[in-house]
């Protein structure tokens, strides 16, 4: 509310209040004018009008009331509201004969006690206490909007600085902005299809009644779990679901065809939308509490703002409840990392994933690393492995599944999350860690792609025996084991992976020194 209409709302009410006495402001404050000269001279000296000045103290509470200006028609300036509580001050109020009249001066500090006395001028004292009352409760009801008006705007969230991945895609780029829609894309074909704006006509999760605090999943509420580390929270007992709208897609538009892969808490399917074939990942029906429904909304968030040719391509989002909520990614025809190279060891798609299409997959995944560990504030994957490798039906690669990655703005983090095979020591041993670990991970992936086997599957203890998934964690934590490479690996491809899975983090290289290697072969520079 502008200090204008509230100033000229208090100048009208004292107006129409004093209109029926002799008080000379009474006829010029409606307008926003004073006569000063005639105030100090007339006003002043009747205890009536001058105690009608002094309420102007309780203006000086209120910051908004500082603005409310008359001006003085005798000097032609500018004088504050506020000033009108102290402009009587010196000044003797006229004594028609016979009773003692208390003159009210402005003092902060007796403020408002003392307001008012008996006049002999025919007023009664509860026609003044009256209109002066009158004044203050003006000032103070004014005050409360104000204040509220303040609180609400305070409440409101900033705009939500989302991104939304368009086509085409030549280079890794962040952006803060949004377009008008998002874009689907099939591998095999090529094509591009725009999927639809946020749709107005549902009810927007930014607002009050999607934030309401309950039990149940179908009156959209969550507990947020403890995500420290991330820029945005949620309310305990409460989801956040805010920056999502502007991504979300009416839910008829999405049609599940069949199911493509199942992990511990999701499944992913392949699904049509508007004819072009995309993938949807949703959680597992026994996986949707509270929790893990705010982890997955973190997920769909931290995906939405990464725009970048080797992390798989963020589409959208479509519920119609939050138990139901679906992420909606681009569908890759190759299939994930972990099953090429399973497939490349039999006769009849051996060699069909070749040496160059290796090399380049690393590279495209230490690219994905790079641009990850260059946000701001940079995101750590966590969980990087040959199964969160995606690959086309032209074997390039993108990451894919940041169901516990973390943006972070400190050096190191602390958790004990990821698959224990692809998983740094330092993470195994007490979970603190920076980006470095997931170095460490494309280390272990480059085992795989000179061996296509699964890590250290090919290692035996001394009695012969495969070794324990406890035993692989010990060795690894005390820096005694690590995946082998085959033997016909080129040395400097070798190398470059065992400089990865460097004991010491700070021993690693970068993902960009990692990606520079990589790319240097790919291109034939070295």
């Amino acid at each position: 509310m502008a200090a204008y209409d509230t100033c000229s709302l208090i100048y009208s009410y004292l107006t129409t209040s004093t209109s029926g006495y002799s008080c000379t402001y009474a006829k010029y404050i409606a307008t926003n004018q004073i006569d000063l000269a005639t105030v100090k001279t007339v006003d002043c000296t009747q205890s009536f009008c001058r105690s009608i000045l002094t309420t102007f103290a309780s203006v000086g509470v209120y910051s908004d009331f500082g603005s409310c200006y008359l001006k003085d028609t005798s000097s032609s300036k500018n004088v504050s509201l506020l000033s009108l509580a102290s402009v009587c001050n010196g000044i003797d109020v006229a004594n028609t004969g016979g009773t003692n009249i208390y003159v009210p001066t402005y003092n902060p500090s007796l403020y408002p006690s003392g307001l008012v006395t008996d006049v002999q001028t025919g007023i009664s004292t509860g026609a003044i206490v009256g209109i002066v009352v009158g004044v203050v409760v003006v000032v103070i009801f004014f005050g409360v909007v104000i204040f509220k008006y303040r609180q609400n705007n305070k409440a409101s969230p900033p705009p939500p600085a989302y991104i939304v991945l368009n086509e085409p895609r030549q280079g890794h780029h962040a952006t803060a902005t949004s377009t008008a829609g998002t874009t689907s894309s099939t591998a095999a074909t090529g094509q591009s299809t725009r999927l639809p704006k946020p749709l107005k006509h549902q009810p927007d999760p930014c607002q009050p009644p999607t934030r309401t605090v309950g039990s149940t999943l179908d009156q959209t509420t969550s507990n947020s779990s403890s995500m420290t580390t991330l820029t945005h929270k949620s309310m305990p007992g409460q989801l956040d679901l805010c920056e999502l709208d502007m991504h979300r897609v009416h839910p008829k538009d999405i049609h599940l065809i069949q199911p493509l892969a199942q992990g511990a808490y999701g499944e992913v399917w392949v699904a049509e939308h508007l004819g072009v074939s995309i993938a949807v990942k949703r959680l597992l029906p026994s996986k949707t509490s509270l929790a893990d429904l705010q982890k997955f909304i973190w997920e769909i968030k931290l995906l939405s703002k990464i725009d970048c040719p080797y992390v798989v391509r963020f589409l959208g989002v479509s519920w119609t409840k939050p138990s139901d909520m679906m992420l909606l990614t681009e569908l890759m025809a190759g299939g994930d990392l972990r099953q090429v190279l399973e497939s490349n060891q039999s006769t009849n798609h051996n060699h069909q994933f070749t040496w160059h299409d290796k090399v380049q997959c690393a590279l495209h995944i230490a690219e994905g690393l790079v641009f990850l560990h260059s946000m701001d504030p940079k995101v750590i994957h966590r969980d990087l492995k040959s199964r969160n490798v995606l690959l086309d039906a032209d074997f390039n690669a993108k990451i894919t599944d940041f169901g516990i990655a973390r943006e972070t703005d400190d050096a190191t983090m602390t958790a004990g999350i990821g698959t224990y095979r692809w998983i740094a020591p330092e993470v195994l041993l007490d979970g603190h860690y920076s980006e470095s670990a997931d170095i460490f991970s494309l280390g272990v992936i480059l085992t795989e792609l000179s061996t296509q086997l699964i890590p250290y599957s090919d290692l035996r203890n001394d009695k012969g025996n495969v070794y324990t998934d406890t035993a692989i964690m010990a060795k690894v934590m005390a820096g005694e084991l690590t995946p082998t490479f085959a033997s016909e690996c080129p040395m400097w491809f070798v190398k470059l992976g065992r400089e990865c899975m460097a004991l010491t983090p700070q021993d690693r290289p970068t993902a960009m020194k990692v990606a520079y290697q990589l790319r240097s072969h790919v291109q034939g520079f070295v």
